[in-house]
C-alpha cells in the first residue's frame, strides 16, 4: 500500500484528464541562439530569442499555459544546469524570447554575442 501526503491526495482529487494529456504532450525544443542585450532607462537584459517557426509552433500548440503580459513558464537547460522561467513574447518579430539573468549567466558561462545551445520544455 502507498501512502500519500494530504497535498498530493488533493492534487490527484483535483486533476482533470486535460491536464494529464497536457503533461503528456509537453514538447522539448532545442535551440542555438546569439545572447543579446536589451538596454533600457537603468537597467539591462539579456535573452536569447526563439526561432520564428518554434515561437508559432508553442504560440499555436500552448494557448492555455500564457500568463501575464503572454509569458508562458518554461524548463531550460543549459550547459547541464537547469531552471525555471518564462519566455515573453516578441511582437516586433513574432518570436518568443527568453530572458537569461546573470547568475545563471554566470554559472553557465556566458556573455553577451556568446552563441548559446539551450532547450525548453513548457512548464505548467
Amino acid at each position: 500500500m502507498i501512502l500519500l501526503t494530504r497535498q498530493v491526495q488533493v492534487f490527484l482529487t483535483n486533476i482533470k484528464i486535460v491536464d494529464i494529456c497536457v503533461i503528456m504532450l509537453s514538447k522539448k525544443y532545442e535551440f542555438e541562439s546569439k545572447l543579446w542585450k536589451w538596454s533600457g532607462g537603468k537597467s539591462s537584459w539579456y535573452f536569447l530569442s526563439l526561432p520564428q517557426t518554434e515561437s508559432i509552433d508553442i504560440k499555436t500548440n500552448y494557448p492555455f499555459a500564457k500568463r501575464g503580459f503572454g509569458s508562458i513558464p518554461v524548463a531550460v537547460i543549459i550547459n547541464d544546469q537547469i531552471w525555471t522561467t518564462s519566455i515573453f513574447p516578441d511582437s516586433s518579430n513574432n518570436r518568443y524570447i527568453l530572458p537569461v539573468k546573470k547568475n545563471i549567466r554566470n554559472l553557465v558561462g556566458i556573455d553577451e554575442n556568446d552563441m548559446v545551445k539551450f532547450l525548453i520544455k513548457i512548464d505548467f
